[in-house]
Formats: C-alpha cells, structure tokens, sequence
C-alpha cells in the first residue's frame, strides 16, 4: 500500500478477522496501530482486539493503540460475514472522486467496466462526510457500503473489503484503477454506464464469487 501510493506516513489501516476457535472462545481482530508509519511495523506492532475494541492482553505484542478506525471495522465485520480483511486506504484516484460527488450520477462512481461489476459489486458509493474515527464515519461508511466490495470516502478516501487481505487488496487496485479511468474519460467526454445486461450479468458472477 504505502509502495504504491495508496497511503502516506500513518494514513489509512488494515484488518483481519480471526475467527474462534471453538464456541468457547471469541472472534478476533488484528489492525494495525495507531500513530505508526507503515514502514517501520512489524508483526509484534500489530494489536490484537475483541469485537468491543478493546486490545487483547493476552494476545502478546507490544501495548500499541488499535487504529483511530476501529469502529468501522467493527461494524463492518458485525454486518457482513462475509468479509475476512479491510483495508482503508487514501488512495489518490477515489479520494479526486469523492469531490466530484456533486457531479456524478446518483452520488456514485457508475458501473462504466465489467471487471469493476464483477469484483466490487457494481456501482461504488461515496459514502457522507465525518471526521475520521468518529463514530458518524462508521456509520456512513457502513450504510454507504451495502454488500459490495468497497466504498468511497467523501474527502478522505476508500475502504476496500474481501474475504480475506489478498482479495481485499485486488479490490482496492480495481477500485482506484476504476476511478482513474472514469476521470481521465469524463476529462475527454461524456461517460456512458454499461449497458443493463452486461451489467446483471457482470452481478451474477460477483454474487457467485464474492464469498469464494
């Protein structure tokens, strides 16, 4: 993320689900710290913590603070089961975009590539302006996102999910090489959408694939 300009010095977070062992015990989560260049973590850095936020003493590792955002991934975990891993990035190509919501159809990044229909779900919301960690920005992103694979941050950036990291950070690639596209075409002309049955069929394969 940080090599390739997804994130600069402590911006943005990544998380894991780590699911119980057995019903005796409670589902986890690892995020990265708070307040900690991407460039000099390392694995004892990573905080370990329960559905509540709170950081698991027992989990070893150095006494670091989860992420400012924690709350959104927690409500995200809550809400979908489906998803593994998140990643909130302030990749540059969807942050341009969620300026331009005002302007774009239905306040959203349009369904314009089969690709992005496939694996993000279709068309990408830009979920509400709140500070960042605030409990208004967990909801925002919360309600913006639905069931799909990401969802724009207005005047801040993205959060990408998936089943687990590696999924999670296809979705962040597609997801900013999709708002490039979009603003390098709208700069030459009027962007037309997908056609409607290229569209429910690019849907079917994300609903068929999306918990693989």
């Amino acid at each position: 993320m940080l090599h390739k300009g997804h994130v600069v010095g402590t911006s943005g977070n990544v998380s894991l689900r780590i699911k119980s062992e057995s019903e005796d015990t409670e589902e986890l989560y690892a995020i990265t710290p708070s307040d900690m260049d991407y460039d000099e973590i390392d694995i004892e850095d990573i905080v370990i913590m329960n559905a509540k936020g709170k950081r698991v003493r027992d989990a070893g590792g150095k006494r670091n603070r989860p992420s400012v955002e924690k709350m959104l991934h927690l409500g995200i975990y809550q809400a979908r089961p489906d998803v593994g891993g998140i990643i909130h990035t302030h990749s540059i190509f969807p942050s341009a975009i969620s300026l331009l919501v005002e302007n774009l159809p239905n306040e959203e990044l349009p369904a314009i590539l089969e690709d992005q229909v496939a694996f993000l779900g279709g068309s990408i919301k830009v979920a509400k302006y709140a500070p960042s960690g605030s409990p208004e920005l967990a909801k925002n992103v919360l309600e913006a996102i639905g069931d799909k694979a990401c969802v724009i941050m207005r005047r801040h950036g993205a959060c990408c999910v998936g089943k687990n990291l590696k999924k999670a950070y296809r979705n962040v690639e597609l997801l900013n090489k999709t708002a490039k596209i979009y603003l390098y075409a709208s700069a030459c002309g009027k962007v037309t959408p997908l056609p409607t049955e290229a569209i429910n069929h690019a849907l079917r394969l994300y609903a068929a694939t999306r918990h693989l």
